[in-house]
């Protein structure tokens, strides 16, 4: 005997409509304070002349998605998907220091927050191909 149930399934989602619902900015505290990581290739692309072009984000990111990054392209990388909404920009003219430079997104890091600030990586770079397809 076949039990009928009020089961309604939801309409499929138009790509566009999917892809809208994927949140890009993905928030990350460190220390108390909130930061956000999102992809943009610009960004990555700076971040390896901010480094003189030694470290190849490219091979980087498929890298850290592996799991076999190294500790440059580690920071490299999140330093770039810092660079989105926390875009340094040093001093000039009298104007304060803005944003977070390759240094401080490399003093940010410690063993004791790698798990978070990876976890937070992976998702901003997962966010982003889902928003690609």
């Amino acid at each position: 005997m076949t039990k009928k149930t009020n089961l309604k399934v939801a309409p499929k989602a138009t790509k566009k409509a999917a892809s809208e619902l994927i949140e890009k900015a993905v928030p990350l505290t460190i220390g108390g304070k909130a930061y956000t990581l999102e992809f943009d290739f610009n960004q990555l692309a700076e971040a390896e002349l901010e480094m003189q072009n030694k470290v190849n984000l490219l091979h980087g990111m498929a890298a850290f998605l592996l799991g076999t990054q190294t500790a440059a392209q580690t920071v490299a990388l999140f330093y770039a998907l810092l660079q989105v909404h926390h875009r340094y920009q040093p001093v000039q003219h009298g104007h304060p220091k803005i944003g977070i430079s390759l240094m401080e997104a490399a003093e940010m890091m410690s063993l004791a927050n790698l798990p978070n600030i990876t976890v937070a990586m992976r998702m901003a770079l997962v966010a982003s191909d889902q928003e690609a397809a």
